[in-house]
């Protein structure tokens, strides 16, 4: 049995060891989030040709997801 509402670590990573924070933190209830990747790619990648093609293929794979 799983409760998604009250999810328990049970390991630790010393994530800083990496110089990282909370990369293998586990959120105590499993729910989507908002996508992220707006915030991490800016206009400098967002408006080049190399993303329109990652786009067209992106909505490729979408179809049998």
């Amino acid at each position: 049995n799983h409760n998604f509402d009250e999810v328990e670590q049970v390991t630790q990573e010393d994530d800083a060891v990496h110089g990282f924070k909370d990369l293998h933190r586990i959120r105590r209830k499993v729910e989507p989030m908002p996508p992220q990747w707006p915030i991490v790619f800016d206009d400098t990648v967002t408006k080049t040709e190399q993303w329109t093609k990652v786009e067209s293929v992106a909505q490729f794979w979408k179809a049998y997801l």
